[in-house]
């Protein structure tokens, strides 16, 4: 992105990611974009909001997924990379899964008291 007096200007990559990440928070927020259109310093999107309606815990997480795959795919990597190392070492695995205090799954994680 480059910039002159203030304003920006998206070259042809940057506008790709531009779309990219508008239909990701399509897909996470239950928006439909009708119509967008970026230039290289302002864009215009069209959008229908549909009424509200009840999702259950997959299509959230599914929601979820679509606006953070990349950030969990980072995640990922960095705790197999750290698993690696570590076992590389001949340290122990992380105790996180035989702690008796740390929930096993989401629902234990988040249930509510």
């Amino acid at each position: 992105m480059r910039g002159a007096h203030q304003a920006f200007f998206l070259d042809d990559d940057e506008k790709t990611r531009a779309i990219e990440l508008l239909r990701r928070v399509e897909e996470f927020s239950g928006v439909i974009v009708l119509a967008y259109a970026i230039m290289s310093n302002h864009f215009h999107i069209l959008i229908y909001v549909p009424e509200p309606e009840d999702i259950g815990d997959e299509e959230i997480l599914r929601r979820i997924n679509a606006l953070y795959r990349e950030v969990m795919r980072e995640i990922l990597a960095a705790r197999e990379a750290e698993r690696a190392e570590r076992e590389a070492k001949g340290e122990p695995a992380s105790s996180r899964r035989t702690d008796p205090d740390h929930p096993q799954s989401l629902q234990q994680r988040y249930r509510l008291a």
